[in-house]
């Protein structure tokens, strides 16, 4: 509320001290032969104990700066430590690691990594591949399925060692020890994901009957829909442990319309911050969807995270600031909670609108920099297209077509995407 009375005393104090100081200077000037002497001595303490603390603010600034750089050090460390540890762990077994992108969000077995989900948000399909040893004892991998019509191929062969007996295993035997895992990987991935804290697949995956598959009918579905078609992918081969082994593969196919079914999912947060920062929802929504297809686990290589596909170190640090007027260490964690990558990717829209762009009265073109800020940074805008055109001279389409044709592909591409996406989430508005 305004406080009338606060803000008249506060105008009387202000022109009280000027008067007042004006008193002391004529005292010290005429009051006696040294008197000037005695000002400027006064002056001169006064300016030497305001350098002396405005220096002891300064130095405390610095080292809370360098304590907060040596944090996100230590954090991206610590994140490509474990990273590289995951990494190794896999190709042990598998020979290849693959890792979450942007749109497709990969998960391995904990236990022991040797079964692996990738949930293609763009294509709408679901892919299990379990591996399976392939034989026992020193039995060779021809050998294990030399009785099947089609028999396992190797890439590298080894040497048999004689008198010790090997048990075979069919096609069919591999396929029924992979079902296990398979079905204990989707339950894993049908569940409520403990860092989004959400059933990522909820509503997504219909059985033969057009009902849901969730955590309760998933064994059925599995049993009766998904392991008659599993098959034995491609060639064995070994991994980095030495062990042979092969890989049996499902693919459950997405509802088509499961793209809708995310991006509802979001609807409130999305319109909830879209308000309070004075932003069209539907460019969110638009943003949300050429960042990660609403895949709350994206992940890039460039260290962005979730929905919204932020940086911790950048664009949610500045977003947070913005926010909150304070420097904090982000952690990758809590950029894959929905509701928070939100907040922080919305408040990220409105600082590159306002503060970027905000001499820009022109709603589109404001808009056309901001969406390629968003991807490309604001910094290289700046001096690639706001410096290089005549924006005011400028109508909203030509600068589209300047900001495409002076940006990389990646750039151009993305503002295309974006600007045509956002007419169809005019129906999620409030």
């Amino acid at each position: 509320m305004y406080n009338k009375g606060y803000h008249q005393i506060f105008r009387i104090s202000a022109t009280f001290i000027p008067i007042t100081l004006l008193f002391l200077i004529f005292t010290f000037t005429f009051a006696s032969p040294t008197a000037g002497d005695s000002f400027d001595d006064a002056y001169k303490s006064m300016n030497e104990t305001f350098k002396n603390r405005a220096s002891g603010m300064d130095q405390r600034h610095e080292k809370k700066t360098a304590a907060m750089e040596k944090a996100w050090d230590e954090q991206e460390k610590r994140i490509n430590e474990e990273w590289e540890r995951m990494k190794q762990a896999v190709e042990q077994k598998w020979g290849a690691f693959v890792d979450s992108s942007k749109k497709v969000w990969v998960d391995y077995d904990a236990q022991d990594q040797e079964t692996r989900s990738q949930v293609d948000f763009e294509k709408g399909k679901v892919v299990i591949e379990a591996l399976v040893p392939v034989k026992k004892g020193t039995e060779d991998a021809e050998e294990i399925l030399k009785k099947e019509q089609k028999p396992v191929r190797k890439k590298t062969p080894e040497k048999k060692k004689p008198g010790k007996p090997a048990t075979e295993k069919t096609q069919e035997q591999i396929i029924q020890e992979a079902g296990p895992e398979i079905e204990r990987q989707l339950q894993k991935i049908l569940t409520r994901e403990k860092e989004t804290k959400q059933a990522l697949l909820a509503d997504q995956i219909k059985n033969k009957q057009g009902k849901i598959v969730d955590e309760k009918n998933a064994p059925e579905f599995i049993q009766k829909e998904v392991l008659p078609k599993a098959q034995i992918e491609g060639e064995s081969f070994q991994g980095e442990d030495g062990v042979e082994r092969i890989k049996v593969r499902v693919e459950i196919p997405m509802i088509p319309d499961h793209l809708r079914i995310r991006a509802e999912r979001y609807k409130d947060d999305i319109n909830e911050f879209a308000e309070e920062y004075k932003l069209d929802p539907r460019l969110i929504y638009s943003i949300i969807e050429t960042e990660s297809y609403f895949n709350a686990k994206a992940k890039s290589p460039a260290g962005a995270y979730g929905l919204m596909q932020l940086i911790p170190r950048f664009g949610a640090r500045e977003a947070y600031q913005y926010l909150y007027k304070e420097d904090t260490l982000l952690h990758e964690d809590q950029l894959y909670i929905p509701r928070a990558n939100i907040c922080l990717g919305g408040a990220y829209l409105k600082l590159l609108k306002e503060r970027y762009y905000g001499n820009i009265s022109d709603k589109n073109k404001n808009q056309y920099l901001s969406i390629a800020s968003y991807n490309w940074g604001p910094t290289i805008v700046k001096a690639k297209i706001v410096n290089r055109c005549d924006i005011d001279g400028m109508d909203s389409q030509e600068l589209f077509r300047f900001i495409r044709k002076n940006s990389p592909q990646e750039t151009s591409d993305y503002l295309k995407r974006v600007t045509e996406r956002i007419p169809k989430y005019q129906v999620f508005l409030p």
